[in-house]
């Protein structure tokens, strides 16, 4: 680690994460929580998402999809619900729940073999490994349904790094907000209340700003997305950043001292 950021570390409280949170105890001493975007922000997987949308579409409704909604940093639940809506198909819960449960089968079994044009972003890996050596919760808060999200991380190996059992996932809910929520209110269960006292949202979309600045958060915005630094700063961040590269500023903030 470089020396300005364990300097970092040892003001945040000075004790190193285990490698991997699967065998991290309940009550560790969590002293910050980092929910991370993933779409975007750690990985990109092009067009598949697109695809993957048309494929379950075919397999549930026996057709092509005659319009495709936007998916930038919107929940699966959002998405499904606005595609069966804009083709005047049946959109309760129960269609809704049954179009991702197809979703999450073709992603699973599409993966291996579409999975060779995903990417993973600049300094993703670096990033996440940085953030490890500190007292910190990594999680998720995404749009992704939760398997799907754990099927992409784990990919690339950064689930060593995350406690995907605290994330926030976009299985039931077309709002980004209620993920922060659901996010905070489950790390504070396990790690004890304290772990929120420093909670930075890292996202490359205006929707991922608006839900941490929706409960009081910090939120760092990453140009490695569709938006640019002054469309996610207008949506309230923070901080932005060109790339993972340089997490100098948000140490500083995890810190205290921005």
């Amino acid at each position: 680690m470089p020396r300005d950021h364990a300097a970092l570390g040892e003001r945040l409280g000075g004790v190193r994460a285990a490698a991997h949170y699967g065998h991290m105890p309940t009550k560790w001493a969590a002293r910050g929580l980092v929910p991370w975007d993933i779409d975007q922000t750690l990985l990109s997987f092009g067009g598949l998402v697109y695809e993957t949308y048309r494929t379950v579409f075919r397999r549930v409704h026996g057709a092509e999809p005659q319009v495709m909604p936007d998916v930038h940093g919107r929940t699966d639940h959002a998405i499904t619900l606005e595609l069966l809506k804009l083709h005047r198909l049946p959109h309760e819960d129960a269609d809704v729940t049954a179009f991702l449960d197809v979703l999450v089968q073709v992603f699973r079994t599409d993966l291996p073999r579409t999975g060779a044009a995903a990417l993973l972003l600049p300094g993703a890996k670096e990033a996440l490994h940085t953030l490890g050596e500190w007292p910190i919760v990594q999680s998720v808060v995404t749009g992704n349904v939760r398997a799907v999200a754990e099927l992409k991380v784990r990919q690339f190996g950064l689930d060593a790094w995350l406690d995907l059992t605290v994330g926030g996932y976009g299985d039931r809910t077309g709002r980004r907000a209620d993920l922060v929520a659901a996010a905070i209110g489950v790390a504070q269960q396990r790690y004890g209340r304290t772990v929120a006292r420093r909670t930075v949202v890292i996202g490359d979309t205006p929707y991922d700003i608006e839900a941490a600045v929706a409960h009081g958060v910090t939120a760092v915005g990453v140009t490695s997305g569709a938006y640019a630094a002054a469309q996610l700063s207008e949506a309230g961040a923070d901080l932005t950043l060109a790339s993972l590269h340089d997490l100098a500023p948000v140490l500083a903030l995890l810190a205290g001292s921005a």
